[in-house]
């Protein structure tokens, strides 16, 4: 899982086919439930990228996406949108 350093989203959109972007916050519990799930399949081998953005450091971008809870999980092909959940059921999103 990559971890958002710098506003440059647009880029891993524009290079990732298929992408999963987790708004979350580091006094989130649910969210670091859900870093845990997702290194274990990213370990079981995974089609899908997955960049993780911390949305008190990047709250504009947070505000683009109209992200109102932590976790949110947000389905990306070829740079569109195809669905968003939130809490840390990631199977739903990803099945």
């Amino acid at each position: 899982m990559i971890e958002l350093k710098d506003n440059v989203l647009r880029q891993h959109l524009n290079t990732s086919p298929k992408l999963i972007v987790i708004f979350g916050a580091e006094w989130c519990p649910t969210c670091q439930i859900l870093k845990e799930k997702i290194k274990v399949i990213e370990k079981n081998g995974s089609e899908y990228e997955f960049l993780y953005i911390d949305g008190d450091k990047f709250e504009a971008l947070a505000d683009d996406y109209y992200i109102v809870k932590y976790p949110t999980m947000i389905n990306f092909i070829n740079g569109g949108e195809t669905r968003r959940k939130e809490g840390s059921n990631i199977k739903k999103l990803i099945n």
